[in-house]
C-alpha cells in the first residue's frame, strides 16, 4: 500500500522531488523502502488526507500429497458412520471432504474454496463469525458442547448461489453504512463464534514414576497443529504438527496430603503456644 501512497503523492509533487526522498539504493531492502514512503508521506502530511481500506482473501490453496491420499482420508472417514448420533456432523462433513478429492483430481469448485471462512468470499473482517464450509471440522466447540445449526447453513447458502452475509455486506456498501466495528453496514453475522473455535491440540493424560526415587508425576502428551509456517518466497501458509510432553508436578501418595496437613497444624499450634 506504501508505493501507492508514494505514487499519489508524486502525482501533485512531481516524480523528480517524490524520487529524491525514496530509498531505492542497491542496499535499501523493502523495509528501508516502506520507511522511505511513510517519511515522504509525514512531509506532505498537511497537505493530504490518507485513507484506506481493509481487506482479507485467500489468494490460493494448495493440496499437497497424492490424490489417493484425499480419496484415502475420505475413505477413512466413513467409519463416523458407525458412532451413534453423528449424522448432523457427518453430512456436512463428507461434502467437504468430496470437494478435497474432486480439487485433487483436477476438477475444483472455485466457488467451494472461496467459501472456506466465509460464504462465497465474505470479508472476514466485518464479522467475529465464520460462516463457511471450515466449521464442518468443528463438530463441538472449546466448550464441549455441539456446535450450532450453522454447521449445515454454509451449505444451503452456498448451494442457494448466495449468502445471507455477502448480500448484506453489498447493501450495506451500496448505502453506505458504517458500524461501531467499522463495518460498512449494521449485519450482526451467523456462524460459529472464533472464540468457540477448539485449539487444534489433543492431550492425553498419564502418570509417569521415576523407578530411582519410587516418586509419581502427573503428565500429559500434547500432538496436533502448534503453529503456522510461511513460505519465504511465496508467503504461503502451512500448519505445522508437532507434539510434546508436559510435567504437571509431583502426585502425592495417597494420605501424603492429610498427613503433611496436619503436621503443619501442629506445629501451628506449638509456635502460637
Amino acid at each position: 500500500v506504501f508505493p501507492e501512497f508514494a505514487d499519489k503523492i508524486a502525482e501533485y509533487i512531481g516524480t523528480e522531488k517524490a524520487a529524491a526522498l525514496t530509498c531505492d539504493f542497491t542496499t535499501s531492502t523493502p523495509t528501508d523502502r516502506i520507511c522511505s514512503h511513510i517519511a515522504l508521506m509525514d512531509t506532505v502530511k498537511h497537505y493530504f488526507e490518507y485513507r484506506m481500506l481493509c481487506g482479507c482473501g485467500i489468494p490460493s490453496i494448495e493440496l499437497t500429497g497424492t490424490p489417493q491420499d484425499w480419496v484415502d482420508l475420505r475413505q477413512k472417514a466413513e467409519v463416523l458412520k458407525d458412532v451413534e448420533d453423528l449424522g448432523w456432523w457427518t453430512s456436512e462433513l463428507f461434502v467437504a471432504l468430496d470437494h478435497f478429492v474432486a480439487a485433487a483430481e483436477g476438477n475444483p469448485d472455485v466457488k467451494f474454496w472461496r467459501s472456506i471462512c466465509n460464504v462465497h468470499g465474505g470479508s472476514g473482517f466485518w464479522s467475529n463469525f465464520v460462516t463457511g464450509w471450515i466449521q464442518v471440522f468443528f463438530p463441538y466447540s472449546n466448550g464441549g458442547s455441539r456446535c450450532n445449526d450453522s454447521i449445515a447453513q454454509w451449505r444451503n447458502c452456498y448451494e442457494q448461489g448466495t449468502g445471507r452475509e455477502t448480500e448484506e455486506y453489498n447493501n450495506g456498501l451500496a448505502q453506505g453504512k458504517r458500524s461501531s466495528r467499522g463495518a460498512p453496514f449494521d449485519y450482526v453475522g451467523y456462524g460459529m463464534k472464533l472464540e468457540t473455535i477448539p485449539v487444534g491440540v489433543s492431550q492425553a493424560p498419564f502418570t509417569y514414576t521415576d523407578m530411582t526415587t519410587m516418586k509419581s508425576y502427573s503428565m500429559t502428551f500434547n500432538g496436533g497443529v502448534v503453529a503456522v509456517l510461511q513460505d519465504k518466497e511465496t508467503k504461503a501458509l502451512e500448519p505445522v504438527s508437532g507434539w510434546s510432553v508436559l510435567d504437571h508436578g509431583e502426585i502425592e501418595p495417597e494420605g501424603k496430603g492429610a498427613e503433611n496437613r496436619a503436621e503443619e497444624t501442629q506445629g501451628q499450634r506449638k509456635h502460637e503456644g
